[in-house]
């Protein structure tokens, strides 16, 4: 295989390993949202059928329960932040250089200053300068 076709793989490879992550997260979120739905359902029932069917001793007698269940669930409402950002980053400047330096070029016969390909590769690697 070609190294642009392993290169390829191995991002693709990374890039679902990232989107797999990223689906876990999202799903724990929505898991956790629907449990508060839930449960602020429930209460929001119990309250209204204290409501509808207790007396003014029983509503009393309760309010300062259920105000502080209510109170509970909200201060523990899930706030969601997904972060499910993805973005892919390139030196496209670093990325030319090391292509010409590969696909190389024309040197006329008169140049004294011969540098081979790989000696030149490893000095634009280490120097980050452009030996072309």
């Amino acid at each position: 295989m070609t190294l642009c076709i392993l290169l390829q793989e191995e991002l693709l490879k990374e890039l679902d390993e990232i989107h797999s992550a990223d689906e876990l997260s999202v799903m724990d979120m929505f898991h956790s949202i629907e449990k508060t739905v839930k449960r602020m359902e429930d209460s929001c029932n119990f309250t209204e059928r204290i409501l509808e069917h207790g007396n003014g001793v029983e509503v009393l007698s309760l309010k300062k329960h259920i105000s502080i269940q209510l109170l509970m669930l909200l201060n523990n409402i899930p706030h969601p932040e997904p972060s499910v950002k993805i973005e892919f980053h390139t030196d496209t400047d670093k990325f030319n250089a090391i292509m010409k330096m590969a696909f190389g070029r024309f040197k006329r016969p008169d140049e004294m200053n011969r540098v081979s390909l790989i000696t030149c590769f490893v000095l634009y690697l280490t120097t980050s300068g452009d030996c072309i």
